[in-house]
């Protein structure tokens, strides 16, 4: 049987036989960092509930389409304003819930109570947010009035109704 004068460390077959494990490894931890990094919260256990959840939103959002209302969101000066639309104007709540929702990183997540200053104009104070695009929704027990804001290049969003299935 011949010998080689070569190391075992200068045999490709070496470094193929040990770089696959080892490449595994060095994969799968990276996997493991993702995975802990970006952790999904679990399945929603009660689907019927979940289920009748949607629907009910769906009825908010045609009470608010047969009110007629909607609406324009804009920030300045780190406060955010909102000017309502409705057929009957004298029908507006006093204050209403803006819900803030990064469309990526729910832990930047803002709930606030906007209250209203008249003529259908309501102001409440911007928190910080981190760039990328939000969810908007401005809602009583009633109605919600949707959009998606980007604060960074959107001077000012419509809010309507969510027309969706």
């Amino acid at each position: 049987m011949p010998r080689s004068s070569t190391p075992w460390y200068r045999q490709p077959l070496v470094w193929l036989v040990v770089g696959i494990p080892a490449a595994s490894v060095v994969f799968g931890i990276a996997m493991l960092i993702v995975s802990i990094r970006t952790f999904d919260a679990p399945v929603v256990d009660d689907y019927y509930k979940r289920g009748k959840e949607i629907n009910r939103q769906h009825a908010r959002d045609a009470r608010a389409a047969a009110l007629g209302i909607a609406g324009d969101l804009a920030a300045e000066n780190r406060v955010l304003r909102v000017r309502l639309t409705a057929a009957d104007m004298d029908a507006l709540p006093r204050s209403a819930q803006i819900t803030l929702w990064h469309s990526t990183r729910s832990e930047h997540d803002h709930v606030l109570i906007v209250p209203a200053i008249g003529g259908g104009q309501y102001e409440t104070p911007l928190p910080e947010l981190i760039p990328g695009v939000w969810n908007v929704e401005l809602a009583t027990a009633d109605w919600r009035i949707t959009g998606r804001w980007q604060p960074a290049s959107d001077a000012a969003i419509e809010l309507k109704p969510f027309a969706g299935g």
